[in-house]
């Protein structure tokens, strides 16, 4: 569907889908030249006014994307998952306020999603106690400086490492209040010819790189860094990028389910393993609590499945 050309544009931004897990952004002057898939639009005008649009994706199965075409028009682009008809909805809201313009849009988002789904698939399968952080630790991720393992040490990721890129921040002046431990302290069976096709064999951490567990490791970065507040760490929802060892010590615990892959997406096709549906609650309960026993952490359980947000 073409919605039309914006006119006396000065600028616009965009939040696209970059590829399939990651979210990026775009920006641009004057003609609207966006070939990616959007979910947020964004223009100022020349008279200093914003126009914002939001595509509402997941209800009811129906996927909604914004983009431009070869003359500058602004394209919504619909995919209905289900076999009966469906309803695109896009959100748009006109102000002064480029933030109160992007928060009117999400109220309106979400005050919709609240009328007319107001028993949502996340509480339907949530468990019946969840560990909530108090508003103090819930501050150090708003408010605070986080610091991600990946942007400047990569997947090579070593204790040694981290814990020197902790003491270069802290002797410059730079006390962060959350750290993100990112790819690769993972135990990994290294299959196929990169890592996308590598999967995840056990809980603890790979035994070359981290010989004495991550648990150490995070008593000892309290220890040196009491600024840090919060640790989390980074992981696959089903196991790595190429799934979960059909041999490996996971395998032999829980019951396993091997699919196919959509071919087309950067993770490739053909099959990958995890861990199945019935299994995937108790299998990540059981690696949070021998990971971090004894350290207090969050859980959500998006559609009946376990995702870990922060420690």
């Amino acid at each position: 569907m073409k919605l039309g050309r914006p006119l006396e544009v000065v600028r616009w931004f965009a939040l696209v889908r970059h590829s399939a897990p990651w979210l990026g952004p775009r920006h641009g002057r004057d003609r609207f030249d966006l070939n990616e898939d959007a979910i947020l639009v964004s223009f100022m005008r020349l008279d200093g006014h914003h126009l914002v649009l939001l595509a509402l994706s997941g209800i009811d199965d129906v996927l909604v994307t914004i983009k431009g075409d070869d003359e500058g028009r602004v394209v919504v682009e619909c995919r209905n998952e289900r076999p009966t008809a469906g309803t695109a909805r896009l959100f748009a809201a006109v102000g002064p306020s480029w933030n109160a313009t992007v928060a009117a849009v999400f109220d309106a988002a979400k005050a919709f999603t609240k009328s007319t789904h107001p028993t949502d698939q996340v509480s339907a399968n949530a468990p019946e106690k969840i560990m909530v952080p108090d508003d103090r630790q819930m501050s150090a991720w708003r408010d605070g400086f986080t610091y991600c393992t990946w942007n400047g040490l990569g997947q090579n990721l070593t204790p040694a490492k981290i814990h020197g890129a902790l003491d270069m921040l802290s002797s410059s002046g730079i006390n962060i209040s959350n750290l993100i431990i990112d790819d690769n302290w993972q135990s990994l069976d290294f299959s196929g010819d990169d890592n996308f096709y590598h999967r995840w064999t056990g809980f603890e951490a790979n035994k070359e790189n981290f010989p004495q567990g991550l648990k150490s490791l995070i008593s000892q970065i309290r220890v040196d860094h009491p600024s840090i507040r919060n640790i989390a760490m980074w992981h696959g929802i089903f196991g790595y990028w190429g799934g979960m060892s059909t041999t490996g010590d996971i395998s032999e615990i829980y019951s396993m389910r091997t699919f196919k892959r959509r071919v087309g997406i950067f993770l490739g096709g053909g099959e990958m393993s995890t861990v199945d549906g019935q299994d995937a609650s108790r299998l990540f309960e059981d690696f949070y609590r021998y990971v971090f026993g004894g350290f207090p952490f969050l859980l959500i359980k998006p559609r009946g499945l376990t995702k870990k947000i922060g420690f």
